[in-house]
C-alpha cells in the first residue's frame, strides 16, 4: 500500500473540486449524515458533493439504474445498511463527478475521470451490505479500495464490476470476509489490484476466507493470534501485494487450508496472471520473491491440503513457507514452485509432515526441498519425510543428551561445503534395505530431484562430514554418503572423536574428497554388512586414523575396509594398542610412522593375517588410495617401538614401508624394548625388514629367511652402537644386518647363538671388541659371519647381482684387554676391501680363542699385533683368503695356529724364513711368527653337512 499511495502522489496530480450545479432538477447532492431511511431511485443523478453517513439502524437503499456520481474526495460511509438493488442490464453506478460516459456531464467541465476521483463505500464495524448488479468507476483515493470492509462488517455483492480503481477494487480487515456471489476475475479490471485486498493487521478470531470469484490480495503483514484459526476454503487465490517490502502471513494460531485435487489454493505473486487474471494490472512478470513467506511461529499449527505456493520467499534465505521449533505443520499433495530460496524452512529441532508429494511436488525454487537452518537440537527430533530432500543451510549441533533421528529413505543434502553435522548426544540413522538414508550433495540429481534447481555435477566435498564429538553416539543403519568432505579442507565424511561410539551397520561411503570415515586413534568404529565395494570413488577409500596419542586400551578389529593412518601414531606407556584378525592397515604416505611406548598387540591368525602395507596396495583391501598407481618400497615408514615399549606380532604381513628416501626399517627395536613375531612376513621394505639396536634382540618364531622377501634389506637390521650390558642375538629365522660398527664395551658380553647368521652392510662395518664376544655355534647349527650378497646361507639378503666377494665387510677386532671364543662359526668375505689391510680376525693385544671354525674367503683370514696379542686358532679351515690365511704384525712374539686345515695336505704356504721357519705349501699364506706346525691333512667338521676326514697329523 505505500508504493501505491506513493505512486497515486507522483502520477495523479490533486484534484480540484468540481462545480456542480445541484439546482438542477436532474441532480440531487448529497452531503452530511441521513437522518432516516433513504431510496435513491433511478430518474436523479445523485451526486455525494461531500461525505455522506448512512449511521446505524439507517437504511439507503438504492434501485436498479441508478447513477450515483462523487464529487472529487467524497466517500459514503456506511455504519447501517446499504442496498443496491441493480440487475443485470440496469445496474447500480457508482462513479466519478467526471464520468461523463453515464448519464451526461455532470461537473459541467472537460476533465477525464481518474483512478482514485473518490474514496469508496466504507463498512464500517456492524454495518451491512447487500450490493447487486453494482459497478464501480474510479474511486479508491490515494490508499483506500472502493468498497472497504471492516471487522464485523457483513457485506455480500452480488455479480457487479469493479473498473480503474486507484488501488484495490475492495478491500477487508483480515478477521473478516466478503460474500462474493456470480462473480470471476473477469469483474474486476484495470485497478491497480483487481480483487479482494486484505489489509495488514491481526486475526483474532476464528475467520474463513472462502471467496473464489475473486483472487485475495495481502498488502501487508496479515498475523493469525494464538487460538485463532484462520480457515481458506477450497480453490482460493492469494497474492501477494507488497512486492518491495514482502507481505507475509504469520500464523501464531491454526491455518488451515482445504484445498482439493479439483480446486487448490493458491499463494502466488500479485504479477502472477496464470491464475486469478491479470491480479496487478500489469504486464510485469512473476519472479522468485515477489512476495515473503507464510510464517508458522512457535505453538502454532498448519493443516495444507492441495495448496501451491509460487514466488515466494522475499529475502535471500527466506522460504516460502516456514515454520519454528514447537510448530506442527502438516502438507498434503503441496506443490512449492519458484521461491527464491528455499521452498520449506524449519530449525533443525523441528519437521514437517508431508504426504502424496514427490521431489517433482518442488520445482523452480533455488532449493527445491526443506531447507534446516543452522543451529542446535536440544530435545529429541525427528526427521522422516521422504517427499523432498532436506537442505542444511550451514551446521547442525545435536546437544548432548538430546537424540537426532533420521527415518528411513529421507535424503539430506547440505546446502555447501561449509556445512557440517556435530553430534554431542544420539544421531540414529534407520535405514532399511531398498530404504536406505542417503547424505548427498546438493548438486546429485541422481536422487530427490534436481534440488539445486541447476544442472551442475556433484563434485567430491560438496558438503562438510558428520563428526561425533568425545560424548557422541551414533547408531547408522543402511546409511550412504557421498560427495562430502567439505573439498580443500579434506576431511572425512563420517568422523569420530575419541570417546564417541559410532556402529555403522550396512551402508555406502562414495565420492569423498578426502576418507570416507575418519577417527581418533584411540577409537574405532564398530561395522556390520559393510562390504569394501560400498566404500569406493573416495579420495581414501578406507578408515582414516587421525595422527595422535593412544592413551588408553584400544582395539582396532574391523575387517570391512582398511585403517589409513593419517599421520604419527603413539602408543603412550601404560596403554595397549590391539589390531584384530584380518585387519588392513594402509598408511596415507611415507611419512607415517606408529611410535609404541605401550603395548601393540597384533593378533592376526591363520586364514585372517593382519596386513600393514601401501595404500596403493589394491591386492588387499581394495583400491584405497582411489588410483591405479602402483604401491613402491617406502610407501609408509615403519613401526618404531621406543624403550618402554613391547609388541606382539602374530600372523602379520608387513609390505611396502620403510619410507623410500629414508630406507627405515619397517619394524625397529630401540633399546630395552621387547618385540616378538610370529608366522610373519615382511616384503618390499625400502630398507630393512625389521631393525633392531645392537644391546637387543628380536623374537622370531615360526618363521623362516623365506619371510623376508623383496627389501632394500632382508633381515634384522642392527644399528650401529655400542652394547653396555650383557646382550644375545640368536635369532636363526633372518640374517642379522649390521648397519654401523657395533662396539662390546669392557665387561660386557655379546652372544651369538647357534645358527645365526650376520651380513654387515658394507666393508665400512666392524665389531669392535672391548669386552667378550662369545660365537659357540654347534655342528648342527653353525654361526656365518659373511658378506650380505652371500644368498648361500641366509637367503638373498639384498636384490643385487653383485657375487660375495673378500672385503665385502670390515672386521671382527678384538682390542686390548678383550677376550671371545669363537668356535663352530664360519668368517668369509671380510677384511674390508676398501682400506685393504684388515682380517676378517683381527687381534690388537687381545688373545681370543678359535676352534671349529672356518676363515675363508677374506682379504686376511686373521691378524694379529701387539705383544700382548695371543690368540689360539685350532681345529680351523683356513682357505680361499686373498692375502694370507693369517698374519702376525708383531716379529718376534708368536701366535698360535696349530692342528689347521690351509686348503692343501702340504699345509700354508710360508715363504719367509726370517722367523726361522719356511713351507712351501700350496694353502693360504701365513706370516713369520705363527705356530702352524701340525698342520691338519683335512677340512674340519664346521657343520654337519660338511665331509669329514680324518688324517694323523704332519709333524715337521
Amino acid at each position: 500500500m505505500i508504493v501505491a499511495f506513493v505512486v497515486a502522489i507522483i502520477l495523479w496530480p490533486q484534484p480540484v473540486q468540481a462545480a456542480v450545479n445541484c439546482s438542477n432538477p436532474a441532480l440531487v447532492c448529497k452531503s452530511g449524515t441521513l437522518s432516516s431511511d433513504e431510496v435513491w431511485t433511478a430518474d436523479k443523478v445523485y451526486v455525494v458533493y461531500s461525505n455522506v453517513t448512512v449511521p446505524a439502524g439507517v437504511t439507503l437503499t438504492i434501485e436498479s439504474g441508478t447513477v450515483v456520481k462523487f464529487n472529487l474526495y467524497a466517500g459514503l460511509t456506511i455504519q447501517g445498511t446499504l442496498i443496491t438493488n441493480g440487475v443485470s442490464g440496469n445496474p447500480v453506478y457508482f462513479t466519478s463527478i467526471r464520468d461523463d460516459t453515464i448519464d451526461g456531464d455532470t461537473d459541467n467541465e472537460v476533465n477525464v475521470p481518474q483512478p482514485g476521483n473518490w474514496q469508496s463505500l466504507h463498512f464500517q464495524t456492524s454495518s451491512t451490505g447487500m450490493l447487486q448488479h453494482t459497478e464501480f468507476r474510479y474511486g479508491g483515493n490515494i490508499s483506500t479500495a472502493m468498497v472497504q470492509v471492516d471487522v464485523n462488517a457483513n457485506v455480500t455483492i452480488r455479480a457487479s464490476v469493479f473498473k480503474s480503481g486507484a488501488q484495490c477494487a475492495i478491500s477487508m480487515k483480515p478477521q473478516n470476509d466478503v460474500t462474493l456471489e456470480d462473480m470471476s476475475f473477469v469483474n474486476f479490471t484495470g485497478n491497480v489490484y483487481n480483487g479482494l485486498c486484505v489489509d495488514s493487521g491481526d486475526i483474532s478470531a476464528h475467520t474463513t476466507w472462502d471467496e473464489t470469484e475473486a483472487v485475495y490480495i495481502l498488502t501487508g503483514d496479515v498475523r493469525v493470534a494464538f487460538g485463532t484459526t484462520l480457515t481458506l476454503g477450497a480453490g482460493v487465490v492469494i497474492k501477494f501485494a507488497d512486492v518491495f517490502l514482502g507481505a507475509n502471513l504469520l500464523v501464531n494460531g491454526t491455518l488451515l487450508a482445504q484445498g482439493t485435487t479439483d480446486q487448490p489454493i493458491y499463494f502466488t505473486s500479485i504479477y502472477d496472471s496464470t491464475i486469478g487474471g491479470a491480479s496487478g494490472n500489469t504486464t510485469t512478470t512473476p519472479s522468485p520473491g515477489n512476495w515473503g513467506w507464510v510464517l508458522f511461529r512457535t505453538g502454532s499449527s498448519g493443516v495444507l491440503d492441495h495448496v501451491e505456493m509460487r514466488y515466494g520467499g522475499k529475502n535471500a534465505k527466506d522460504a516460502i513457507l516456514r515454520q519454528e521449533v514447537g510448530a506442527d505443520v502438516s502438507i498434503n499433495a503441496g506443490r512449492f514452485v519458484n521461491g527464491r530460496s528455499c521452498p520449506l524452512s524449519m530449525p533443525p529441532q523441528s519437521d514437517f509432515t508431508l504426504s502424496n508429494m514427490s521431489p517433482a511436488s518442488f520445482a523452480g525454487n533455488e532449493f527445491n526441498g526443506i531447507c534446516v537452518d543452522s543451529g542446535g537440537v536440544s530435545a529429541h527430533t525427528t526427521w522422516d519425510e521422504t517427499e523432498a530432500p532436506y537442505v542444511p543451510q550451514s551446521d547442525i549441533t545435536v546437544a548432548f543428551g538430546a537424540t537426532l533421528t533420521w527415518g528411513p529413505g529421507i535424503v539430506v543434502k547440505p546446502r555447501d561445503f561449509n556445512t557440517d553435522f556435530f553430534i554431542d548426544g544420539i544421531l540414529n540413522v534407520n535405514g532399511v534395505a531398498g530404504q536406505p538414508v542417503t547424505l548427498t550433495s546438493i548438486r546429485d540429481d541422481t536422487i530427490g530431484g534436481a534440488t539445486d534447481n541447476t544442472t551442475n555435477p556433484p563434485a567430491r566435498g560438496d558438503w562438510g562430514r558428520i563428526l561425533f564429538r568425545s560424548t557422541g553416539t551414533g547408531e547408522l543403519n543402511q546409511l550412504e554418503l557421498r560427495y562430502g568432505g567439505q573439498g580443500w579442507v579434506a576431511l572425512g565424511m563420517l568422523e569420530q572423536d575419541v570417546g564417541a561410539s559410532v556402529t555403522i551397520n550396512g551402508g555406502a561411503f562414495k565420492y569423498s574428497s578426502s576418507c570416507a570415515l575418519a577417527t581418533h586413534p584411540q577409537n574405532d568404529f564398530t561395522m556390520i554388512n559393510l562390504a569394501s565395494t560400498s566404500v569406493i570413488g573416495n579420495e581414501t577409500n578406507g578408515v582414516c586414523v587421525r595422527s595422535g596419542d593412544i592413551s588408553a586400551n584400544t582395539i582396532w578389529d574391523e575387517t570391512e575396509i582398511p585403517y589409513v593412518p593419517q599421520g604419527d601414531i603413539t602408543v603412550a606407556f601404560g596403554a595397549t594398542l590391539t589390531w584384530g584378525p584380518g585387519i588392513v592397515v594402509k598408511p596415507s604416505d611415507s611419512e607415517t610412522d606408529f611410535f609404541i611406548d605401550g603395548i601393540l598387540n597384533v593378533n592376526g591368525v591363520a586364514g585372517q593375517p593382519v596386513t600393514l602395507t601401501s595404500i596403493r596396495d589394491d591386492t588387499i583391501g581394495g583400491a584405497t588410495d582411489n588410483t591405479t598407481n602402483p604401491p613402491a618400497r617406502g610407501d609408509w615408514g615403519r613401526i618404531l617401538v621406543r624403550g618402554t615399549g613391547s609388541a606382539t606380532f602374530n600372523m602379520v604381513e608387513l609390505r611396502y614401508g620403510g619410507r623410500f628416501w629414508f630406507n627405515l626399517p619397517m619394524v625397529e627395536q630401540a633399546l630395552d624394548a621387547q618385540v616378538t613375531i610370529n608366522a610373519s612376513t615382511f616384503r618390499y621394505g625400502s630398507g630393512c625388514a625389521v631393525a633392531i639396536h645392537p644391546q637387543t634382540d628380536v623374537t622370531l618364531t615360526n618363521m623362516t629367511v623365506a619371510n623376508f622377501s623383496g627389501n632394500g634389506t632382508n633381515g634384522i637390521c642392527v644399528q650401529g652402537g655400542g652394547i653396555s650390558a650383557n646382550t644375545t642375538w640368536d635369532e636363526t629365522e633372518a640374517p642379522y644386518v649390521p648397519q654401523g660398527d657395533i662396539t662390546v664395551t669392557a665387561g660386557v658380553t655379546l652372544t651369538w647363538g647357534p645358527g645365526v647368521v650376520i651380513k654387515p652392510k658394507d666393508f665400512s662395518v666392524e665389531f669392535l671388541i672391548d669386552g667378550i664376544l662369545s660365537a659357540n655355534g654347534t655342528q648342527s647349527q653353525p654361526i656365518y659371519v659373511t658378506s650380505i650378497y652371500d644368498s648361500t646361507v641366509g637367503g638373498v639378503t639384498i636384490s643385487s647381482t653383485t657375487p660375495p666377494a673378500p672385503g665385502q665387510w670390515g672386521r671382527i677386532l678384538f682390542r686390548s684387554g678383550s677376550s671371545g671364543t669363537l668356535s663352530h662359526i664360519v668368517l668369509r668375505y671380510g677384511g674390508d676391501s676398501f682400506f685393504g689391510s684388515y682380517g676378517a680376525i683381527h687381534v690388537d693385544n687381545a688373545s681370543p680363542v678359535l676352534r671349529y671354525c672356518m676363515l675363508a674367503n677374506n682379504r686376511y683370514g686373521l691378524r694379529s699385533s701387539g705383544t700382548a696379542a695371543n690368540p689360539v686358532v685350532e681345529y680351523c679351515n683356513i682357505v680361499g683368503n686373498t692375502t694370507a690365511g693369517i698374519q702376525n704384525d708383531t716379529p718376534n712374539h708368536w701366535i698360535s695356529a696349530l692342528n689347521n686345515w690351509w686348503g692343501n695336505v702340504n699345509g700354508p704356504n710360508d715363504a719367509s724364513n726370517a722367523d726361522g721357519f719356511v713351507n712351501n705349501g700350496s694353502g693360504d699364506k701365513v706370516s713369520n711368527f705363527v705356530k702352524y706346525q701340525p698342520w691338519l691333512q683335512g677340512p674340519v667338521i664346521i657343520s654337519a653337512g660338511q665331509y669329514r676326514m680324518y688324517v694323523p697329523h704332519i709333524v715337521r
